[in-house]
């Protein structure tokens, strides 16, 4: 086995749990097939093997679905190695009972002994297992099987030419299922050498369209800083030029914001977290809402009670509730509406996430940006936060937006829930954890009952 299938160790352990438990039907007919057996064994001929076996083979079983579903152990190779011992246990109690029957002069045991080991062969051609210690113990199990049975039966044969055509039936049935083994182990290779190229060239193609992303957000930065200087020397008044400089800085702001987020995305940003009030952040997107959306599209902040608090980097935080201001704008038509709310939430039962996930019971603090815009198609929902993707006409975004959103919520211990309907709204939440009030602000509430309930009235 080459060194790059042992680093990928875990992932093969997930593929055995696979096989071991995704195929319920299969599941089902092997297990009930064995039990059906150990009961034909005990009322035909009142043997009390056929029981014993299918009940090591149910507890080996169990014991090797635990290894694959519990344990990853740190040195993949032991691990893979323990699987295959496992494994090959399980596949030899499967077989020697089988194996015994064939070896009977019964007709009826003869036969469901060798339907048993066809099934056995014909399934361990079906895993597909590239881990050659694995391959080379099931290809042993079936060479084994096929010596012994040839061994008793052969010299049962009168004839020397019978003894012959039989051995050579029996060896070229031996050749056509390690050759199975052979090629399906071939195949499987060579298909994840496939998928690893074409997931390089996926990564490949995100990474153009970042560079493509980036490029086009940070000229725009460029080319509002420069024509405003250029611009300086030619106005006239005060005025002008202090409106000129507004725009250089709102434009190198919006390079800082990238630079942010990409620093974000590459897990190299300075993150200090701290105990903040969303209240405070939420009014600090408000006075950010006035130079990004234009009067065309109505703006509402609910900015809720004093004294919700939460952990978190501040900068990251406004940064996060900025990108999901703008998206909403850019998803708004002219006389559409985005309501930006700041709410406590507890949940009874868990809550679907962005990525899939849910959110245990808890007191959470809910950031909701809702727009009324073109919405998300439903089958898209998912997407929106993979890196790189976007909904966006090509150069006019990066894909890093709600990424980097789902980063910041997950780091404090959160997520990122996204709903919509396709024509009509999305909601997009940051939700976080509720913090404990820091000691000054909770004795200051409690002094001044009066200014709480007037600022919860406003």
């Amino acid at each position: 086995m080459t060194s790059d299938a042992y680093m990928n160790g875990h992932a093969e352990l997930d593929r055995y749990l696979e096989l071991e438990t995704g195929n319920r039907r299969e599941l089902m007919v092997r297990f009930g097939a064995g039990l059906l057996i150990a009961i034909y064994l005990y009322v035909s001929a009142g043997w009390l093997i056929g029981i014993i076996w299918f009940g090591v083979y149910v507890l080996l079983r169990l014991v090797y679905y635990g290894y694959l579903r519990y344990v990853r152990l740190s040195d993949q190779r032991l691990g893979l190695l323990i699987s295959t011992l496992l494994s090959f246990a399980g596949l030899l109690t499967l077989q020697s009972l089988p194996l015994y029957l064939v070896l009977q002069r019964d007709p009826g045991m003869v036969l469901i002994g060798a339907a048993v080991l066809a099934a056995s062969f014909i399934s361990q051609v079906r895993r597909c297992d590239t881990h050659l210690p694995t391959v080379l113990s099931q290809v042993g199990l079936i060479v084994f099987a096929v010596g012994v049975v040839l061994w008793v039966w052969l010299p049962r044969l009168d004839l020397l030419a019978q003894q012959v055509i039989v051995g050579c039936l029996f060896c070229v049935t031996v050749f056509y299922f390690v050759e199975a083994v052979r090629v399906t182990r071939q195949l499987r290779l060579q298909s994840d050498q496939r998928s690893k190229v074409t997931a390089q060239q996926e990564k490949l193609a995100a990474l153009g369209r970042l560079v493509g992303g980036v490029s086009h957000d940070f000229n725009n930065a460029l080319v509002g800083i420069s024509g405003s200087l250029e611009l300086y020397h030619e106005v006239k008044t005060d005025a002008d030029r202090a409106e000129l400089v507004r725009d250089a800085l709102e434009a190198s702001l919006r390079a800082e914001a990238l630079t942010k987020q990409l620093l974000v995305f590459a897990r190299r940003a300075d993150v200090s977290p701290r105990m903040l009030e969303a209240r405070g952040v939420v009014e600090e997107l408000a006075a950010f809402a006035k130079r990004v959306i234009p009067a065309s599209i109505d703006v509402t902040f609910r900015i809720g009670a004093p004294d919700i608090w939460v952990e978190a980097d501040r900068d990251l935080l406004v940064t996060a509730l900025i990108n999901l201001l703008v998206n909403a704008r850019d998803a708004v038509v002219q006389g559409g509406t985005i309501e930006v709310s700041v709410s406590r939430y507890h949940n009874d039962e868990p809550v679907a996430c962005a990525t899939g996930g849910v959110l245990p019971p808890n007191d959470w603090v809910v950031l909701s940006v809702k727009d009324t815009g073109v919405g998300i198609a439903p089958e898209d929902l998912l997407k929106t936060v993979e890196p790189f993707y976007t909904t966006k006409q090509e150069g006019e975004g990066t894909g890093l937006g709600l990424p980097m959103v789902l980063g910041l919520a997950e780091s404090c211990g959160g997520c990122l829930s996204i709903l919509s309907e396709q024509g009509a709204w999305t909601d997009a939440r940051i939700i976080l954890p509720e913090a404990a009030a820091p000691a000054a602000s909770a004795s200051a509430t409690a002094a001044d009952p009066a200014a709480t309930r007037a600022a919860t009235a406003t």
